[in-house]
């Protein structure tokens, strides 16, 4: 071997030597240690055994919900032989509810509608609560009904009156009396009124049903009527006739008298093509004037190109009109009697021609022949 392998085992022998020292010394100064700190020992018959037993800590789980107790006298709402889920604490908080939410279907119907009967609909029942509802307060309740109305099915029957306005229509009727180009007004026409009833049903706030009665007059519409002439002479370019015109209607005792006994110039009838709606008498002016027939003074005053105008009504539909008067003698509404002097004759107001009294007879308010009436 060489020097160098021989120093390295003397090396390794000494290190091994040192370790052993070293742990054969800590040996003995643990053991002296030891028994310097070792307390008296306990007697047997004083030592007492704790037993300590051990469990396993569960997993913490969620704490489930308090359940509200039902209270004694609690009633659950049943509709149509079903239940609704709804507990309520009495039966007069019950009735409250029912009351609150009817009164709340009622407000809902559209204005004008008068509500003739409001009731729930299949029946309503209350039992004694089996805790199978929800305990609800009437807020909670109210506000259930009213998320779902079929919850608790409301029918309500209303009943509106609609009116309905009627235009007034035109009647038109040709009158051979009457001038052609003439028309007459015999009736100044208004609308009316209708009034229909309409019932209506609503259930769970929906309307499901519309009735309407037959239409009444609350007022009558009226038609306007109106006569259109058709009457011509036989020769409209020349002077009437005698004849002209017809017997219309029956005086039934009626006898006229000439207001002015003398010769008829003109007599009724087209002339140039004008209608001439009367006779024409000519006489000085101042001459007097009568009374045709009995009866009252229908009108006294002026009237353009006819000057002052007397109007006598002899009934039945049978007026005189007389004109081209002055000095009048009777006044509105008063009585005259056959041939008592009521005016005398004006002069001409244009002063073209002679004074003449123009004399009408108007029958229902159309012009008639007065010679088919004059006493022979």
């Amino acid at each position: 071997m060489s020097v160098t392998a021989w120093t390295y085992i003397g090396a390794v022998l000494l290190l091994a030597l040192l370790c052993a020292g070293a742990v054969l010394l800590a040996g003995n100064r643990a053991s002296s240690d030891s028994q310097a700190r070792m307390p008296e020992l306990i007697p047997k018959e004083e030592q007492k055994v704790v037993e300590v037993e051990l469990s396993v800590t569960p997993e913490p789980t969620q704490k489930p919900a308090e359940q509200i107790a039902i209270p004694a006298g609690a009633v659950d709402l049943w509709i149509a032989g079903r239940p609704t889920g709804i507990t309520v604490r009495s039966e007069a908080e019950a009735m409250t509810l029912l009351n609150d939410y009817l009164s709340a279907c009622s407000d809902r119907i559209p204005f004008g509608e008068r509500i003739l009967s409001a009731e729930y609909e299949g029946g309503l029942s209350l039992y004694e609560a089996q805790g199978e509802g929800t305990l609800l307060t009437l807020e909670e309740a109210m506000a259930l009904l009213q998320e779902n109305a079929d919850l608790l099915p409301v029918r309500i029957v209303t009943e509106q009156r609609v009116r309905t306005a009627v235009t007034s229509k035109t009647e038109t009727v040709k009158n051979p009396n009457l001038a052609k180009g003439n028309r007459i007004i015999k009736q100044l026409g208004r609308g009316g009124t209708q009034i229909t009833v309409e019932t209506k049903e609503y259930l769970s706030g929906k309307c499901v049903s519309v009735k309407s009665s037959d239409p009444v007059n609350l007022f009558e519409a009226l038609p306007t009527r109106i006569e259109e002439g058709t009457y011509l002479s036989k020769d409209p370019k020349e002077e009437p006739g005698k004849k002209e015109g017809s017997k219309f209607k029956d005086a039934e005792g009626l006898q006229l008298i000439l207001p002015i006994q003398a010769k008829i110039t003109s007599y009724f009838g087209t002339r140039n093509n004008v209608m001439h709606n009367g006779i024409d008498i000519p006489a000085k002016a101042g001459t007097g004037i009568k009374a045709p027939a009995e009866g009252l003074i229908a009108f006294v005053g002026n009237r353009g190109e006819y000057g002052t105008v007397i109007d006598i009504d002899h009934g039945n539909g049978f007026v005189s009109r007389l004109t081209h008067c002055e000095n009048v003698k009777v006044k509105l509404n008063q009585r005259v009697f056959s041939g008592e002097q009521v005016a005398t004759l004006a002069e001409d107001a244009r002063g073209e021609g002679k004074p003449h009294l123009h004399y009408e007879l108007l029958i229902d308010g159309v012009p008639a022949n007065p010679l088919y009436y004059l006493e022979k």
